[in-house]
């Protein structure tokens, strides 16, 4: 379905887990059908959003300079889990993959950012599924607090990532040490 106030596509799916989840969609006003575009997959950092996620449409302030660059835009609503549950990278996939199935996305160019929680699911994503995604970007989030919540965190798959994490050097929580120490590891 089409939201014209908010100017996103965006459809209900039934995950793997059975629950009910949102895929938004915006596209750039260059939208081609016929050409590829790029997408990039933001992840919100907290559970408040599920059918309210159409009212929160700015995909964490991306839309702006994703429309500059011909980019589209996609999320999922997490109803209930967390992006490191373990439904958490099967939903974010699905959510990829109904975007993809609507648009016509270049899968060599489906990117993933997100903050805090958002960007917690980036990191186990890009362990989860690294030759899936042309690149990671976590926000202010950290792989050590992945590696004590997240069954199954790999590091060492990130090895040939294309990642580039981003956190404050003002941020009490997640610390700029813990990323060296997983760049020196791997």
């Amino acid at each position: 379905q089409w939201n014209e106030e908010q100017q996103v596509w965006y459809r209900q799916m039934t995950c793997a887990d059975g629950l009910q989840r949102y895929v938004l969609v915006a596209t750039p006003a260059c939208y081609d059908p016929a050409k590829p575009h790029a997408m990039l997959v933001f992840l919100y950092p907290t559970l408040r959003f599920g059918a309210g996620l159409l009212a929160k449409a700015d995909f964490g302030g991306w839309r702006v300079a994703a429309a500059a660059e011909g980019v589209i835009l996609m999320t999922v609503s997490q109803n209930k889990v967390e992006w490191t549950e373990d439904a958490g990278v099967p939903a974010i996939l699905a959510g990829v993959d109904e975007a993809s199935r609507h648009f016509n996305v270049d899968p060599d160019r489906v990117f993933v950012t997100g903050f805090d929680e958002g960007g917690g699911g980036a990191w186990l994503l890009a362990q989860a599924a690294p030759g899936r995604f042309a690149g990671f970007m976590p926000v202010a989030s950290s792989p050590a607090e992945l590696e004590a919540r997240a069954a199954g965190f790999y590091p060492y798959n990130l090895l040939n990532s294309n990642l580039c994490a981003l956190n404050g050097a003002q941020d009490r929580f997640m610390r700029i040490p813990e990323q060296h120490s997983y760049r020196e590891t791997i």
